[in-house]
């Protein structure tokens, strides 16, 4: 059973739920979290995800259960797109936010794919991807420093086919006949 909410009315509620499991993680480091979890292959069902991210938040999550049931079958959903559609929580339309959160969501993605034992089998185009997400991830803006919205919608673009890339090959290497004709 899930929530019937898309994921920006997730929000809120993933807002909530951060304040009483007490940690600093954002809405969008979180969500990062889940989907290099997902990607690495480290979350292959709702259970599996709690059980992971239990480990990561180092606590239990059961409170929140069908809400994170509701954020992991949507963005399996997303990673199985054909038309790649991975939405990264984060915010839209304030430039210096969007930039803030999507570095958030870079370093979350990081720490779930960290929590991969298969991590030292990437490919060198997906560890040449990991080490970008790393520098997306740090990425920091002055108060002066003007946004270009281009670049920023292609570095966005850039971490979520990142994000597909590790899905499709970790995925791939576990089920060769599902992706035989998508993967390049």
């Amino acid at each position: 059973m899930q929530l019937d909410l898309d994921q920006t009315q997730l929000t809120k509620p993933l807002q909530d739920a951060l304040a009483t499991w007490d940690t600093d993680l954002s809405v969008a480091e979180f969500h990062g979290t889940l989907c290099g979890l997902m990607a690495a292959g480290e979350a292959p069902s709702a259970d599996a995800l709690m059980a992971k991210l239990a480990d990561v938040m180092g606590q239990p999550l059961n409170d929140h259960s069908l809400l994170l049931e509701t954020l992991w079958g949507q963005t399996l959903e997303q990673l199985e797109s054909e038309s790649f559609g991975l939405v990264p929580m984060i915010e839209v339309d304030d430039l210096p936010r969007r930039l803030a959160d999507l570095a958030c969501w870079c370093q979350g993605f990081l720490l779930g794919v960290g929590f991969s034992a298969a991590a030292a089998t990437e490919s060198v185009e997906t560890q040449q991807a990991l080490e970008d997400m790393v520098a997306i991830s740090h990425v920091a803006i002055e108060d002066d420093d003007a946004i270009d919205a281009a670049d920023l919608e292609e570095v966005y673009e850039y971490a979520r086919m990142t994000a597909h890339l590790l899905y499709m090959e970790r995925h791939s290497q576990q089920s060769p006949a599902k992706f035989s004709a998508t993967a390049h």
